[in-house]
């Protein structure tokens, strides 16, 4: 293939194998055999009108075509399973930060004084890796969700907005100031759909200082983010969230109250690998829900 494209007029310097390793799938075109599907994810445009018009008309940048030979024929030397980027570095996010422990423990202490409400309950979210990686996904027959290895996926356990003023504060180490990614992605989902219906992404020129939890003194505050995720605006670090009924992008643009959700945080390429860190060697963010409670009715 490479040098029928060769011969029509491609560089090879533009050319790129991605291995689909037949020891792992089972291919062809008879029932029962792997179905596969190319994915791109696009995140980061510099023009943002460029990137827009990519998005909403693939079809004029981006063709797919799969070859099939007209004389099936068996392969002598078919490729091997390709040896993956390492992820590991001999060093970990807890050796750059040693003190991120009590750091965040101080962090989450002050967002909980600057919202402390007698009508609202705090309740702290764990996170766990939301997939394991492709090639033990496939051996373990699990829906990895058109994962990549450019990221460490954590995810929450599902929960309820239960009214129009709960809310969510998302915050931890900012991985992009100590080099274990190039960039975070923080998203709200909707359970039934796996629907992503709000999210933000920052990167060295675009982050959520933690400046007012911090004395002014303190020259680590960069390493640190705190973002919230509402129904409605009331802050400069605001994600809105939006509802499905009446949304006019689609019911499968917001989730309404009362529906279960999730929130992922995504850490994208390690700075020096090029590929994302090992889950293990990177601090994982956090995320606390405050939800309203229930006014209980007297009886007179």
């Amino acid at each position: 293939m490479r040098d029928a494209l060769k011969h029509s007029g491609f560089s090879s310097g533009i050319m790129s194998n991605d291995y689909i390793p037949i020891a792992l799938v089972n291919m062809g075109l008879e029932k029962g055999k792997d179905h596969f599907s190319f994915v791109m994810r696009a995140n980061i445009f510099h023009d943002q009108d460029v990137g827009w018009d990519y998005i909403y008309n693939i079809e004029k940048y981006f063709t797919v075509l799969r070859i099939t030979p007209k004389k099936p024929y068996t392969s002598s030397h078919p490729w091997p399973i390709p040896a993956l980027k390492r992820k590991e570095t001999c060093n970990t996010e807890f050796q750059v930060i040693p003190t991120a422990r009590n750091t965040q423990d101080y962090l989450r202490n002050q967002i909980l004084s600057k919202y402390k409400n007698p009508e609202y309950d705090a309740i702290d979210l764990d996170f766990n890796l939301a997939i394991p990686d492709n090639y033990e996904g496939i051996l373990q027959d699990v829906n990895v969700w058109i994962d990549n290895r450019d990221t460490v996926y954590v995810k929450t356990e599902s929960f309820k907005l239960v009214t129009d003023d709960d809310f969510l504060i998302v915050y931890g180490v900012n991985n992009t100031q100590t080099g274990f990614a190039t960039f975070i992605n923080v998203s709200l989902y909707g359970d039934e759909l796996w629907n992503g219906v709000a999210g933000t992404v920052f990167t060295n020129e675009l982050q959520y200082p933690v400046d007012e939890y911090f004395p002014k003194c303190n020259k680590n505050s960069k390493n640190y983010y705190v973002v919230k995720m509402a129904r409605r605006s009331t802050e400069k670090n605001d994600i809105i969230i939006p509802y499905s009924i009446g949304n006019p992008k689609g019911s499968a643009y917001g989730v309404d109250n009362n529906q279960k959700v999730f929130l992922v945080i995504r850490m994208y390429v390690n700075q020096k690998t090029k590929v994302a860190s090992a889950p293990f060697d990177i601090i994982w963010g956090h995320a606390i829900l405050f939800t309203k409670r229930k006014r209980h009715c007297l009886d007179n």
